[in-house]
């Protein structure tokens, strides 16, 4: 899935069951998730969901193999990290690619390419 597709329903599972066109900022309306937030607050809460499905933070190394090829992750100590097809490498250190044991977790992903 895209990130386009991603956030489209990430849109849709997350839209305002209804909306009043005289609600405020201060006004609470529920999302379809379930959740009741205020206008400003439901926007906030979007964007943290949009941010979490395309950046995740990797918390164990199982999660960390799962990631596709390409890959780039920051782990905890801000050293970003590279995945290829048979290791991580270290994206300031050259020579020999790492097992994912290496990476400070948790980790933030940087960047994972589209998988079909």
């Amino acid at each position: 899935m895209s990130d386009i597709d991603r956030i489209v329903q990430i849109h849709r599972d997350h839209r305002a069951v209804t909306i009043d066109p005289t609600a405020g900022e201060g006004d609470i309306i529920e999302c379809y998730c379930g959740w009741w937030y205020t206008v400003d607050d439901h926007a906030s809460h979007v964007a943290q969901v949009i941010d979490a499905a395309l950046r995740p933070v990797i918390e164990n190394i199982e999660e960390l193999d799962a990631l596709p090829p390409d890959s780039v992750v920051r782990g905890r100590t801000g050293m970003p990290w590279h995945k290829d097809d048979a290791a991580w490498w270290p994206a300031s250190i050259s020579g020999v690619g790492r097992d994912a044991s290496l990476i400070s977790l948790p980790a933030r992903v940087l960047y994972m390419p589209e998988v079909d």
